[in-house]
């Protein structure tokens, strides 16, 4: 007995401490990480989400407009026939600039209609809008029935559909420091807790999905890469600040892209509250000081966000 506890005693000491282990594990609760996490638990995997802000949600929270997906029922109930995948896809490359990758345009494409119906099917009380937002060469949004923010619509069915899967635990305040490789494959993660009862963990992984979101909420990182925004607020809830990129770049992920940061044309100043999109796509004008329409509010972003 004596010799059980001091080897326990030393193992403790060393920090030899078996891992949690699960099938997947999610970094970030917003619409991304709770879409991942509900289809693997559909599949039969045991998912563990982890969240190193006091609530769910992320930037989905804060998306004020609608849903964009070509080729949906609700459209060809409205009388759109001629929207399509391939249409939706130009549409974001001519906004991009064509700097846009068209494969994963297209893929964004093709798989938006599926998803839109998958969040149906789950319980969104989603409708076809007939605005059409800016850059659109068809009316593809869609959202609340009763014109609510699209992010708190979907935020709701994802959290409720997730907390009735007994396969998923989500795990607010728990910060994934690092990503855990083991034979030249991910393995798991390190986690670090938040609160008072702060503790170091490890979780066994047979995946990992990096669903962190961006970087909008990091002053100092946007400023870097395009000094032009230096000063610049944000609408991006506080916790992005793209830690996510610092996890990829530990296990050797490169990066593409990162300069392209697109200002939003409406919001309100200082306060970081955005004027959804939708306002313009409804007709909504902007006018200057004097009263005058200075921009057609239907031109891409950065076009008006310039004007």
């Amino acid at each position: 007995m004596k010799k059980l506890c001091i080897a326990l005693v030393s193992a403790l000491a060393l920090g030899i401490v078996n891992a949690e282990e699960t099938d997947l594990v999610v970094v970030g609760s917003g619409g991304a990480g709770l879409s991942a996490a509900i289809m693997a638990a559909q599949q039969g995997k045991k998912v563990i989400v982890l969240e190193k802000m006091p609530i769910i949600g992320g930037n989905t929270l804060r998306s004020e407009g609608g849903m964009n997906a070509a080729g949906t029922l609700q459209q060809l109930e409205h009388g759109i026939m001629n929207d399509s995948a391939m249409r939706m896809s130009m549409d974001a490359q001519k906004g991009g600039h064509y700097l846009n990758n068209p494969e994963l345009t297209l893929t964004l494409a093709e798989n938006a209609k599926d998803a839109e119906a998958w969040l149906l099917s789950l319980g969104a009380p989603f409708c076809h809008r007939m605005g059409r937002g800016g850059g659109q060469t068809a009316a593809r949004g869609h959202g609340p029935c009763d014109g609510s923010a699209v992010g708190q619509s979907v935020m709701k069915v994802l959290y409720g559909t997730a907390k009735k899967i007994p396969t998923i635990e989500i795990r607010p305040l728990n910060q994934v420091t690092e990503l855990l490789t083991k034979d030249g494959k991910i393995s798991g993660v390190k986690v670090e807790t938040k609160g008072k009862d702060k503790k170091d963990y490890t979780i066994d992984a047979k995946a990992v999905v990096l669903a962190t979101g961006g970087f909008g909420a990091n002053a100092k990182l946007i400023s870097s890469l395009r000094p032009e925004y230096k000063g610049f607020a944000t609408t991006n809830q506080p916790g992005a600040l793209g830690e996510g990129l610092d996890l990829a770049k530990g296990v050797g992920a490169t990066f593409v892209d990162l300069r392209e940061i697109q200002a939003h044309p409406t919001v309100v100043p200082v306060k970081g509250i955005l004027i959804s999109e939708s306002m313009r796509a409804r007709g909504g004008y902007l006018v200057n000081n004097e009263g005058n329409r200075f921009v057609n509010e239907l031109q891409p972003r950065d076009v008006v966000a310039a004007a």
